[in-house]
């Protein structure tokens, strides 16, 4: 159904993606209906709309949450309705969606958000409480009290989809930006696709990242299932 905003003496209509395709519109602009005189209406195509409609949102926020085996090609697409599922292959079709492979001998491709150019962190080995987001791209918690006040200034974030926090069976509580967990995913998962199993030296040292970087990206991939933790610091993939 089209939206319509009261604004001054004219208003302001947002078409679904549906009614923009059967009235042959544009894609994502807004339309301001304006009255001419009596019995005459004018409606002027506006400029590209800047504000991501809802199914659009809900798109991409599910890419930033979903783990990489509920964005495999195939399994995503069970997250979407009708309109949603219309609304991504367009979005895919534009672009703003795109797939990647692991292994170029993978059947299937994982869906993601293209990047947006890589930002630099410190990548060097530190003490617990020197660590910081800005610097770091993580955190690593001991006390479950201060956890939960990060969580709670965090939330937004959180809740975005831009931040990830997990609790380690050895008790410590990791709070990572999601694009940094995801490209550590990526690396760790390829080393151990190559050689099936690998110690966390082993894999710091084929993909340039620290130790604590890694088992915080291999923690996430134990809780989605894609390794196992043989024996301390000691990883498997399962096929």
């Amino acid at each position: 159904m089209v939206k319509i905003q009261d604004k001054d003496e004219k208003f302001i209509l947002s078409f679904s993606d549906e009614e923009t395709k059967n009235l042959k519109l544009k894609n994502n602009r807004d339309y301001e209906l304006t009255k001419a005189k009596d019995g005459l209406w004018v409606l002027i195509e506006g400029n590209e709309n800047s504000v991501i409609n809802d199914t659009e949102q809900k798109i991409i926020e599910l890419l930033k949450k979903l783990s990489l085996s509920e964005r495999v090609e195939g399994n995503f697409e069970k997250n979407l309705n009708p309109e949603g599922l219309a609304r991504f292959n367009q979005l895919l079709k534009d672009g703003k969606i795109e797939k990647f492979k692991l292994n170029e001998s993978y059947k299937k491709a994982v869906y993601r958000l293209p990047e947006q150019g890589e930002k630099k962190y410190d990548n060097k080995e530190k003490e617990i409480q020197e660590y910081a987001l800005e610097n770091d791209g993580f955190l690593v918690v001991k006390n479950e009290q201060r956890a939960k006040a990060l969580s709670n200034e965090l939330q937004g974030q959180i809740k975005d989809g831009k931040i990830k926090g997990t609790r380690a069976f050895t008790g410590e509580f990791y709070i990572i930006e999601n694009d940094l967990l995801v490209s550590t995913e990526k690396q760790a998962l390829k080393e151990l696709r190559v050689h099936k199993t690998s110690d966390l030296d082993t894999l710091s040292k084929n993909t340039k990242l620290t130790n604590t970087l890694l088992r915080i990206g291999l923690e996430f991939l134990k809780e989605d299932g894609q390794v196992i933790e043989k024996k301390k610091n000691h990883y498997q993939y399962i096929e």
